[in-house]
C-alpha cells in the first residue's frame, strides 16, 4: 500500500514530464522506472497505515495531485524555453515552414524543437536526471505521504521567473533580429520596388543562425541552472 502510494505520487512527475513524453519511451517501461523508485523509497520509509478503502482512495487522489503539481515547474521552465524558440522562429522567418510533430501532436518550428531537444539533452547530459531522483526523498519529508496540500500563491512567480530566464537568452537573438527588420525596413522605404522580404530573408536566417551558434554555449549554461532550479523551487510551490 506504501509503495502504491508513493508511486502515484511519482506518476505525474516520470509520465508527463516533459522530457520524458516523448513516444519513443513505451509508457510500460516508464510505468515500470517508476515502481522501481517507489520500491526503493518505500523501503527507508516509515508511516502509519491507512484505515478504510475510502481513506486508500483519498490518498491515492491527493498523492497524485501533488504529484502533478511538481511536475507543473518542469513544464513552466519546458514551456518557456520552446515559446521563446517559437518566437525566434516568427522573426527569423521558420514559422513559414513548420511542420506537424507526431512526436508531440502539434505544430513545431526548427528553433522551437532545437531549443525543446537542448533540454532534453541537458536533462540528462548533465545529470539533472540525478539530482531529481536524488531529491525525490527529501520531498518526502517536506511534504509527507497522506497529507493534504494547499497550492502556494508564489506560483506565478515561479511561472515569471521561468519565463524570465528564458527570455535573458534568447533576447540576444531576439534583439539582433529586431533590429535586422528594422534596417531592412528603411532599405523598403528607400527601394520600394525591391522584394525586400525575398531579399531579406537570406539575411535574417543567416544572421540569426550565427547568432544561435555564438549563444549556444551560454544557452546551455542558462537551460542548466533553470532546470537545476526546478527543485528548489517545489517548497514554494506546496504549502502543507
Amino acid at each position: 500500500m506504501l509503495t502504491l502510494c508513493i508511486s502515484f505520487r511519482l506518476l505525474p512527475i516520470f509520465l508527463i514530464l516533459p522530457v520524458f513524453s516523448f513516444t519513443q519511451v513505451p509508457v510500460l517501461i516508464r510505468t515500470i522506472f517508476v515502481g522501481a523508485i517507489a520500491l526503493c523509497l518505500a523501503s527507508g520509509y516509515t508511516s502509519g497505515t491507512l484505515q478504510p478503502e475510502r481513506d486508500l482512495v483519498w490518498a491515492l487522489v491527493n498523492e497524485f495531485a501533488i504529484g502533478a503539481t511538481l511536475a507543473l515547474g518542469f513544464h513552466f521552465a519546458y514551456a518557456a524555453v520552446h515559446f521563446m524558440g517559437h518566437l525566434i522562429d516568427v522573426q527569423i522567418g521558420f514559422a513559414a515552414g513548420s511542420l506537424f510533430d507526431p512526436n508531440t501532436n502539434s505544430v513545431a518550428t526548427p528553433i522551437a524543437q532545437l531549443f525543446s531537444l537542448m533540454v532534453a539533452a541537458i536533462f540528462f547530459l548533465l545529470n539533472v536526471h540525478l539530482e531529481l531522483i536524488e531529491s525525490l526523498h527529501l520531498l518526502f519529508e517536506y511534504v509527507p505521504l497522506f497529507q493534504p496540500f494547499v497550492l502556494s500563491e508564489q506560483w506565478y512567480k515561479i511561472l515569471g521567473l521561468f519565463f524570465v530566464t528564458s527570455f535573458v537568452f534568447a533576447s540576444p537573438v531576439i534583439i539582433g533580429l529586431w533590429l535586422i527588420d528594422l534596417s531592412l525596413a528603411f532599405v523598403s522605404r528607400s527601394l520600394p520596388q525591391a522584394q525586400i522580404y525575398f531579399v531579406g530573408l537570406p539575411v535574417k536566417i543567416a544572421m540569426g543562425v550565427l547568432m544561435l551558434i555564438w549563444l549556444s554555449r551560454p544557452a546551455v549554461d542558462a537551460l542548466h541552472h533553470m532546470l537545476r532550479s526546478v527543485v528548489p523551487q517545489w517548497t514554494n510551490l506546496l504549502t502543507v
